[in-house]
Parts: C-alpha cells; sequence; structure tokens
C-alpha cells in the first residue's frame, strides 16, 4: 500500500524472521526499485536453524528462498565478517554485493567503575546451548591455587542463567573448587545489569553454537575498563571479530591458557589496576557501521534508474 502511494528509492529487509526478505523481493520487483537484504543472522546454515524446525526440508527451504532472495538483491548485508565470507562462497559469482555490517557499540553514559581491590571476574547472559562454563571454572581455578590466592582478593559472578545443563551454577563451582569464590546473581533489569559490568575487572565470553554470529553481549563489554577473555574456537565470527585487538581469544577447551590468562591480568589489575576499554578508539562504534550502511545505500539508489 505505502509503495503505491509514495515514491521510495529502495525496500530494505532485515530478518530473522528471514521470510521478511521474501516479502521484500517481491514488492521491489513490483515496483521496479532496488532491494537490500539485511541479514542480521545467517539464514541458509545448519547452526542458526531453528531447533523446532530442524529437518533436511528446512535447510532446502531455506536456501531456495535464499538464493532467490540474494540473486534479487541490489545489496546483501551480512552483520558478521564469517557470515559474509560464507554467502561469498555459497555465491562466488555475486561477491561484489556483500558487505559487513555489524551491530555496534552503544554510545550511551554507562555507570562509573568503580574503584576496588578484588580482582573480579564477569559474565552477563543467558547460558543456552553451548555456553558451558565447567573448563573457565576449572581455569579459574588452577589461577587461584597457583597464586595462593583468596575470596577477597579474586572473585568469579554471574548475571543471568543460574544453571547450565539443569545444574545450578554453584554446584559446577563447587565441582570445579571454587565455590567460595562464585557468585550467581541470577536475571536483573538492564540498569543493574551494566552497573555489574562496570565493576569488572575481566569480562568473559563463554563459546556459542552458531559459528557465525557474535554474541551482542560483546559490543557491551568492549565500553568497560576490563580485559576481555574470549572462548571462542579459531574461524568463528567472533574469533574474527577480535583479531589484532587486545582482548584474549582461547580455545574453549585450552584449561590452562584461561589459567594463564587470568594469573597474567591479575598480576596487571595489582601493578596498573584496570585497562583501557577495548573500544577507547571507537572502532567498534554503532555510529561508524551505521555509516557504513547509509554509503553503501546510497551507492545503490545513485546507480537505480529513475522512474
Amino acid at each position: 500500500m505505502l509503495a503505491r502511494e509514495t515514491r521510495y528509492d529502495c525496500v530494505v529487509s532485515s530478518g530473522p524472521p528471514h521470510m521478511a526478505h521474501e516479502a521484500a523481493r517481491q514488492i521491489a520487483a513490483l515496483h521496479g526499485i532496488p532491494f537490500v537484504m539485511d541479514m542480521r543472522d545467517p539464514w541458509c546454515d545448519v547452526d542458526a536453524m531453528p531447533p523446532d524446525y530442524s529437518s533436511a526440508r528446512w535447510l532446502q527451504l531455506a536456501g531456495t528462498y535464499e538464493a532467490r532472495c540474494v540473486r534479487a538483491a541490489a545489496l546483501v548485508v551480512a552483520n558478521t565478517s564469517a557470515a559474509e565470507q560464507a554467502l561469498r562462497r555459497r555465491y562466488p559469482d555475486l561477491a561484489d554485493r556483500f558487505i559487513t555490517v555489524m551491530n555496534g557499540a552503544d554510545e550511551d553514559p554507562l555507570p562509573n567503575a568503580p574503584p576496588g581491590e578484588r580482582f573480579i571476574i564477569a559474565f552477563a547472559g543467558t547460558l543456552y546451548v553451548g555456553r558451558d562454563p565447567g573448563n573457565l571454572f576449572r581455569g579459574i581455578a588452577r589461577a587461584i591455587d597457583a597464586e595462593r590466592l583468596t575470596p577477597a582478593e579474586l572473585s568469579v559472578e554471574f548475571m543471568g542463567s543460574e544453571g547450565y545443563g539443569n545444574i545450578p551454577l554453584t554446584e559446577r563451582a563447587r565441582a570445579a573448587g571454587i565455590d567460595a569464590f562464585f557468585t550467581a546473581h541470577g536475571t536483573r533489569p538492564r540498569s543493574e545489569a551494566l552497573a555489574f559490568l562496570a565493576r569488572a575487572s575481566m569480562l568473559v565470553n563463554l563459546p556459542q553454537d552458531v559459528r557465525l554470529a557474535v554474541p551482542a553481549k560483546l559490543f557491551e563489554y568492549v565500553r568497560f575498563p576490563a580485559w576481555l577473555l574470549v572462548l571462542t574456537e579459531p574461524g568463528t565470527a567472533t574469533d574474527m571479530l577480535f583479531a589484532g585487538t587486545a582482548a584474549d581469544v582461547v580455545g574453549p577447551d585450552d584449561v590452562d591458557a584461561i589459567a594463564r590468562v587470568v594469573r597474567r591480568h591479575y598480576h596487571a589489575f595489582r601493578r596498573d589496576g584496570r585497562p583501557a576499554p577495548l573500544n577507547a578508539s571507537g572502532s567498534f562504534d554503532r555510529r561508524v557501521q551505521a555509516a557504513k550502511l547509509l554509503d553503501a545505500l546510497d551507492r545503490v539508489t545513485a546507480v537505480a534508474p529513475k522512474q
């Protein structure tokens, strides 16, 4: 209806839900204007397949609709470099129409980072499938033993899920030998979550099953004066995101490496206090990503035939 009454320069769809792209494709074709397809998550990908619809038929249909939309689009936007690379491999003849525009970090004011004597290792979020904290707890336990630390010197705090795999986090912490150092805060409002992150000396990202996506929490983490311990496999979108940065990217099963990172930053904390935020330069800012998208849209509409 709107397209009948108003002349638009292009039609932009964002998904999931990804069938929004098919609707936008049809509207753009009907009115002879460019179609821009923005995928905030992968579409035709086994890792991203909704569990309730997991089947070969779902993947077949997703592949059919994705290909139809990608081939009709003037521009296809992925939200991670890994997702863009996957699209380029799947559609090598269309490689020049893919770009990456990440979610990016907000610029709203943050709570003050209060000074403290305790080295706080923090995680905020939901422990869905793949985010097993077991190796993290074991690595921290090795660091505690090696440095002979007390709960007054180091703590491990989670906010959000209070269990993983039907086992309370307090029990998992006890099994790793860090129960005296561990606190589970449960789910809290966003304002309290930001205050929680502001207290941390080290922020932890746990692994996830979707290799082509980046946890949104990371764009919060980079804003705080804290070290980042990122647990992920090589080649994932998260691994690629932090390539060349000061973040510590460690394999999820490398307990010894986790312990080494914790020990190194514990000593740095005692010596110099907390670090500058990873996004101090603004390279992760949402406005930087938005500018990239708007420039691409300008190019698409500039070459579109005028009616």
